[in-house]
């Protein structure tokens, strides 16, 4: 059945899940309040949301989101990516610098990449009594920067280019190393990965059912369609029927 959804929603409603993760987002905002002899006043001005490690759709983000309010953070925008999921990264600065290391997850909206395992954050938890390890976020443009196969040390920069069939792809400098991670994950908007996702046959729907045709049109009306199904046999014929 998820799989199912998920086709439905890949197919007919593309933008779903992006109108979705909007409402939840105005969820931040301030309801309408009832004022005496003026009536429902709505609130337009809404609390900043405040992008984390966790996705907007996720319990987490949103309690953190509804606690206080956030300033705003003047972020540049990157047009184009250079950096992707899967990618050997070496970070530039901190305690790790010098170390490589996979990039396991992008905050596009703040500009931040997760390396596994490094740029770790220790914090006591006395419910437990354990140090927990988190990853912290590291700025894209100046903390980390891409290994170059070929020399095992940072490329000075990464570009996009055209090949001549059209195809676009990542160019290394100086080497000029075309980079081609092992294994990329495309996430999707509501952060299912299909390269790692596994089907369930005893919930999901196969491809064979989603083929199969369950409905065929005609022009019979829903007393006839009904009739036919329940293999009901009608002698009688059905009056003329005028209109004025």
């Amino acid at each position: 059945m998820v799989r199912l959804a998920y086709r439905l929603l890949q197919r007919k409603v593309p933008e779903y899940w992006k109108r979705h993760l909007d409402r939840a987002m105005n969820l931040s905002a301030k309801p309408a309040r009832y004022v005496p002899l003026r009536g429902w006043v709505g609130e337009d001005k809404r609390l900043n949301w405040m992008y984390t490690q966790d996705k907007p759709s996720t319990m987490e983000n949103q309690i953190e989101n509804r606690k206080t309010h956030h300033e705003v953070e003047l972020i540049e925008p990157i047009e184009e990516w250079t950096i992707q999921r899967g990618d050997r990264v070496e970070i530039l600065v901190g305690r790790d610098k010098g170390k490589h290391g996979i990039v396991r997850d992008i905050v596009y909206q703040r500009n931040w990449v997760f390396v596994e395992d490094l740029n770790l954050q220790y914090t006591f938890r006395k419910e437990i009594g354990q140090l927990i390890a988190q990853e912290m976020p590291l700025d894209v443009s100046s903390e980390v920067a891409l290994v170059d196969p070929r020399t095992g040390k940072a490329a000075t920069k990464a570009e996009w280019r055209y090949t001549e069939t059209g195809k676009k792809i990542r160019v290394l400098f100086p080497s000029g190393v075309i980079l081609t991670p092992e294994k990329m994950f495309e996430e999707l908007a509501d952060g299912v990965c299909p390269q790692t996702y596994i089907a369930n046959p005893q919930t999901d729907t196969t491809e064979k059912q989603l083929e199969r045709t369950t409905y065929e049109a005609n022009l019979k009306t829903f007393e006839e369609d009904v009739m036919d199904n329940m293999d009901i046999v009608e002698t009688r014929t059905r009056g003329k029927t005028y209109w004025y």
